[in-house]
Formats: structure tokens, C-alpha cells, sequence
């Protein structure tokens, strides 16, 4: 028995090559398994008086472990005995330094580290040259703003970093082609960073406006209804197929997290900061309050949007009652079967207890009131 077209025997090739790991696994395998290939080993024991290795004792091949140039175990070595300074200018020399696998490097060489490498963020980020590096290394900055003491400086050097870096790279990416990772990593830098100066209080008065606009431009789109393309339109048929057959499919690799868009992420970078203006006394800004209603009214169907601003009704309640009451959409979602509706209706149920809720004892902290 030959595979087609072979005129010899080719041990290499199926189907001998399967019975031929049949031989080479047999020093482990169980005897009543090797019963039925007792001629087959036979054979092969007449051509190999040997015998197999045993696999047991073969050496165990080593898991590819980096996929760029540069080592980080050396990387972490020189920021530890030289500074984030010098780690940064050899990544910044590296032969394949715009690698998407750099954003891991970063990652942990910030992580080990945060308040060294966040002690001078523009100098860091200038000594990093690259736009990719860039958008890593304030991604990592970012993820670490949470530790204690992590950034020495407070979270404004790095979110004006972010901003300007943000506002370099293209706005939005090529027909056809995937989203740049530096502008994937600096979007996310760039909305932690200023939920980050937000939440802290730190000061941003000098670049205030040039982000408010940037994150303004950014959601502006969610006050437009969706134009479906027509792949959208094919997979709305496809949905109404599956309805009709009963079948489900599962989440698809590849359509983002819920609330990943940047549109999205956006708002709620915005929410936060009307957020941070209402606990400071100064009220919810009115752009913020009616760009979260017009986004509401066109995209009431989409999780996320309705997500990041029902997260908010709660302070809406509180801080802008006067808006709750004009704005009685935000209440009037009609909650559909799957639709995202009903978590802003099961909210707004709740809209008189929650408006007249007794305010907490001056001084005291109540966690999103």
C-alpha cells in the first residue's frame, strides 16, 4: 500500500509515515495497543535491531520565548542598573523597533518599575523616538497609574504626552486596512491617562481645551445614525436567518469589546470629566450632557453607548436634575428583547428614590455620589 503516485516505499510520506510514529512511540505505548502492529514492528525490528529511542530521555525542545530582537531580561537588567533612560534609547536603536511585540516588553519593563520610568515622562518618551514605542510605553504608564506612588508626578505629564502624541497619528485608519497599534495603544493611553487627571484632580488647565476638543471630535459620530455598509447588511440577514432557524452564533474574534470603541471610549472619558466637575461643585458641563442625550437618542440600541452613559444616571440624578427633567429620553428606552435598553429603563424606575436621596454629611466620601 503506497501513497498515489509513489513507485518505492517513502517512509516520510503517508500513510507509512503515521504507522512509522507507531515504531517510534512504542517504547511507551501499551502492549495490547501494539498487538495489532505486531508485523509492522517486526519488520522494522529486522531493519533496526536497536529499536526506537526511548522518547522518555529525548531532550525537550525550548518554547520560543520572545518574538523581537532585543532580550528583556537585559533590557530589565539596564533600567535597573542604568535608568529608563538608557533602556529606552537602545530600544529605541533596535533593528525591528516598531515590532507590535515591544508592547509587551514595555509593559513589563514599566511594570517592574513604574515610578522610575514615570519620574519623566516627556524625556522618557522623546529618548523612545518611535511613534509605536511611544503609544507603548504610555499605554504601560497608563496601566500602572492605579499602583500607589507609581507615577511620581501625577498622571498630567503623561496624558499631555498622550495628547500630543494622540494628535499626530491619522485620525482614523485607511480603507480596508486594520488600525495602526500605535494608535490602538495610544487611544488607550490617552483615555485612562485623562480619566486618571480627572478622578485625581491634577492640573490639566493648560491643555484642558486641546483634549476636550480632541475627545469631542472623537464621539461626535455617535450623534449620527450607523450608515450599514454592505457587510453590515449581509450580517443582518444572516441574523434574521439564524432567528428563523433558531441557531446562535457565538462572539466573533476580531469585532472589539463592548465599549472598545473609541467613539464610545471617548463619551466616557467626557462623562468622567463631567463627573469630576460635578463632585467639585461646579456642575455637569452642558456639551457633555446634551452630546450623552444625542447619543442616546440615535444609538439607543447599542450597548455601549447606553453602558457608558447609564453608568452616569445615578450623578444625573443628583447633579443635574434640571437636565434629567428635560431630557426625559433618558428614561423612555424602550427596553426590547436583547436590546440594551432595559439596564437605562431598570435605572430610570429608580429616578425618584434616587433624586431625592438625602446628599451625604459634608466632608464625607460616598463612592459615585
Amino acid at each position: 500500500m503506497l501513497p498515489d503516485g509513489a513507485a518505492r516505499v517513502d517512509g516520510t510520506a503517508e500513510p507509512l509515515a503515521s504507522w512509522l510514529r507507531v515504531w517510534d512511540w512504542s517504547p511507551v505505548l501499551p502492549a495490547p495497543l501494539l498487538d495489532v502492529f505486531g508485523p509492522l514492528l517486526a519488520a522494522l525490528g529486522r531493519l533496526r535491531p536497536a529499536g526506537p529511542p526511548d522518547p522518555r530521555a529525548a531532550e525537550l525542545p525550548v518554547p520560543l520565548k520572545r518574538t523581537v530582537a532585543l532580550a528583556e531580561e537585559e533590557l530589565l537588567e539596564l533600567a535597573a542598573a542604568a535608568g529608563p533612560l538608557e533602556a529606552a534609547a537602545v530600544l529605541a536603536a533596535a533593528e525591528d523597533a516598531g515590532a507590535d511585540g515591544y508592547a509587551i516588553v514595555l509593559h513589563r519593563l514599566v511594570g517592574a518599575g513604574p515610578a522610575a520610568w514615570a519620574t519623566d515622562v516627556p524625556a522618557v518618551f522623546a529618548a523612545l523616538g518611535r511613534a509605536e514605542l511611544g503609544a507603548f510605553y504610555l499605554a504601560a504608564v497608563a496601566g500602572a497609574a492605579h499602583r500607589p506612588g507609581a507615577l511620581p508626578a501625577g498622571p498630567a505629564p503623561a496624558a499631555r504626552a498622550a495628547l500630543v502624541l494622540r494628535r499626530t497619528l491619522p485620525a482614523v485608519a485607511a480603507p480596508g486596512q486594520p488600525v495602526p497599534a500605535a494608535v490602538l495603544f495610544a487611544d488607550q493611553a490617552l483615555f485612562d491617562l485623562l480619566t486618571a487627571v480627572w478622578r485625581t484632580g491634577a492640573d490639566f488647565a493648560e491643555d484642558l481645551t486641546s483634549a476636550l476638543d480632541h475627545l469631542y471630535a472623537l464621539a461626535e459620530p455617535l450623534t449620527r445614525p450607523r450608515r450599514p455598509d454592505a457587510r453590515t447588511r449581509t450580517g443582518h440577514r444572516r441574523a434574521r436567518a439564524r432567528r428563523r432557524t433558531g441557531r446562535r452564533r457565538g462572539t466573533r474574534c476580531g469585532r472589539g469589546l463592548l465599549g472598545s470603541d473609541p467613539a464610545v471610549r471617548a463619551l466616557g472619558c467626557l462623562l468622567e470629566y463631567a463627573t469630576a466637575r460635578a463632585r467639585a461643585g461646579t456642575g455637569f458641563p452642558d456639551d457633555v450632557l446634551v452630546l450623552g442625550a444625542a447619543a442616546l437618542a440615535v444609538r439607543a440600541g447599542d450597548e455601549a453607548v447606553v453602558t457608558a452613559v447609564g453608568v452616569c444616571l445615578p450623578l444625573l440624578h443628583r447633579h443635574a436634575a434640571e437636565f434629567t427633567a428635560a431630557h426625559p429620553e433618558l428614561y423612555a428606552l424602550a427596553p426590547r428583547p436583547g436590546d440594551a435598553g432595559r439596564r437605562v429603563a431598570a435605572l430610570g424606575q429608580a429616578r425618584p428614590a434616587a433624586a431625592h436621596r438625602p446628599r451625604p454629611p459634608a466632608g464625607s466620601f460616598t463612592p459615585y455620589a
